[in-house]
């Protein structure tokens, strides 16, 4: 199974994806699809369809880590390098 390959894959395998379950971002990232086959020179399947909510849902953990790290004014690490949040009091 592919969400036992790695680590990131083992985290992205316990996310719940929010284009399976919620119709609005269902819908919109539809939207996004048809833009690209229209335009582009993309073949979306429904591996292409898990493949972009798995980046979508990392997104999200890399979000709530960056704005945890924030509240707390530590040094964080995310997929861009690493930078600090200053606590201004």
């Amino acid at each position: 199974m592919i969400y036992n390959e790695n680590e990131v894959m083992k985290m992205l395998g316990k996310q719940v994806s929010p284009i399976i379950f919620n119709e609005t971002v269902e819908k919109d990232v539809k939207q996004v699809i048809d833009a690209y086959k229209k335009h582009g020179n993309v073949i979306f399947t429904k591996d292409t369809t898990m493949l972009l909510s798995d980046i979508f849902a990392l997104g999200v953990i890399y979000g709530k880590r960056d704005l945890r790290a924030k509240k707390r004014g530590v040094q964080y690490f995310n997929i861009l390098g690493s930078y600090s949040h200053k606590t201004f009091k």
